[in-house]
């Protein structure tokens, strides 16, 4: 294994060895702001791109700042503070266990309040002992705040027993998008329909058998996990299935580092800002929590004011997004999630005010600019994730056999010891859309009439060209 360490004189980079690849990225870390250092910090300790570890920062913000305030937009209406992530990575990049980590106290502090709920005298004092064991055990889920369950509709029907912030994990973006290019499904549309308004804000009727429940406030982040596979079959904003997720979404695709890490033994107390992340965000939590079951009718989040010079800033970037949003322009191919730009920016700048300042009225200038710049991030990978769309199916599948390629070169070349990919190797590896052999072939040759690649037909081996040798 090649050596990536470099030589820095920061604190950080004294506590765990620097590499390369983990900070090889366009991401505006700094944009963070208070979690900035966390994030870099977090990203050396797990050895995963930074990328991983802000997605799952902003996952456990939003969930903390999103039942304090809602964010006003330019034009006047407000939206929640409620994230919708997708993050696309391999399941070697470690997110399972920066996220682990992140919400560790969160989960102990979940744990107080179950334990609060067994001593509560009401609950003690209940004769009927039936009623007493179900109120006790709809209330002690496996977490509070983390929905225990793999579709959202499932979730939607038991939010009355999470407490009214809540964030939604799920690994399965088939029950937003469908599969294989098929018409969503009843199931599909219900849980886009959800989604909307979860995103929106608004509230929630639960059906269940003949009786109805509405739900008012419940404030839902949603963090969803894909494949490289699978990401490039159903990420398609192209798509009608796909555009309603997308046009919520903040997708992020880091460049994977499989190859490139190091192993280090991961200490919570060398990580610079973990302690001070996990009071703020215990502190933001009880002052807007509700217990289970209580009237979340109560809940009244604020509303963040833009105004002013801060206003005309927004509207100013506003306006040179619609400027390069005409046919065949920059924005053109991701409309669908231009046309939320305004909400996406407010949200983030809210999320990143409020947990900056859990009193702040309005956004700040400092704010909205870290907002500005990780939505033109979030713009950028969306972009190039629907890069290939406009392309024949042919060239977009060449381009994504070069991008896994390149992705898997350093495993490829620590595994084998050699730079020579053999054929069926790709077929056996490679996303699964492009595994069949006609697509392969004709994918390697599209690569070799461009020079990025030597493709061997008679002996069935490939190896990448160095961009000097692509001249």
């Amino acid at each position: 294994m090649r050596d990536n360490r470099i030589e820095n004189s920061d604190a950080i980079s004294e506590k765990y060895p620097v590499v390369n690849p983990i900070f090889d990225t366009n991401y505006p870390v700094d944009a963070l702001g208070a979690t900035a250092d966390l994030a870099r910090s977090l990203a050396i300790a797990f050895q995963t791109p930074v990328e991983i570890v802000a997605q799952s920062l902003l996952s456990v913000l939003s969930l903390v700042t999103q039942c304090i305030a809602n964010s006003q937009t330019p034009f006047g209406s407000d939206c929640p503070l409620s994230l919708c992530l997708i993050t696309v990575a391999e399941p070697s990049a470690r997110k399972k266990y920066v996220e682990k980590l992140i919400f560790a106290e969160i989960e102990a502090y979940e744990q107080g309040l179950q334990d609060m709920l067994i001593h509560d005298p009401q609950v003690k004092n209940l004769s009927d002992k039936s009623l007493k064991s179900k109120v006790i055990n709809q209330n002690l889920l496996e977490s509070l705040h983390r929905a225990p369950a793999s579709k959202l509709d499932v979730v939607i029907k038991g939010l009355s027993k999470l407490a009214n912030s809540i964030v939604y994990s799920s690994n399965d973006l088939t029950q937003f998008v469908g599969e294989n290019k098929r018409r969503l499904s009843t199931a599909n549309l219900l849980a886009n329909s959800y989604l909307d308004r979860l995103w929106f804000g608004e509230n929630i009727i639960v059906s269940q058998g003949s009786t109805a429940q509405l739900l008012r406030g419940r404030r839902v982040t949603v963090s969803l996990n894909a494949s490289p596979e699978s990401a490039s079959d159903v990420l398609r904003i192209d798509r009608s299935s796909a555009q309603s997720l997308l046009s919520k979404a903040l997708v992020s695709w880091p460049k994977s580092i499989v190859g490139d890490k190091n192993s280090v033994e991961v200490d919570p107390s060398k990580i610079d800002g973990l302690e001070d992340f996990n009071n703020r965000c215990i502190s933001l939590l009880t002052k807007a929590d509700f217990p289970p079951g209580s009237d979340s009718s109560q809940l009244s989040a604020r509303v963040l004011k833009l105004d002013g010079e801060e206003r005309k800033t927004l509207l100013n970037f506003l306006d040179q997004v619609e400027g390069h949003s005409g046919d065949s322009q920059y924005f053109s191919k991701i409309s669908a999630f231009s046309e939320n730009s305004a909400e996406h920016i407010c949200r983030i700048a809210g999320v990143l005010q409020i947990y900056a300042d859990p009193k702040a009225l309005r956004i700040d200038a400092e704010h909205l600019k870290s907002a500005m710049e990780l939505f033109s991030y979030y713009a950028l990978q969306m972009y190039k994730l629907q890069e290939n769309n406009s392309l024949a199916d042919g060239e977009a599948d060449a381009n994504w056999l070069l991008l896994w390629l390149q992705n898997n070169y350093s495993k490829h070349l620590n595994a084998t010891g050699s730079e020579i990919f053999k054929v069926r190797y790709i077929q056996q590896n490679t996303h699964l859309p492009l595994r069949k052999a006609d697509i392969i072939q004709r994918s390697l040759e599209i690569l070799h009439s461009r020079r990025v690649i030597l493709f061997d037909k008679n002996n069935k081996l490939v190896k990448l060209l160095s961009e000097d040798a692509q001249e």
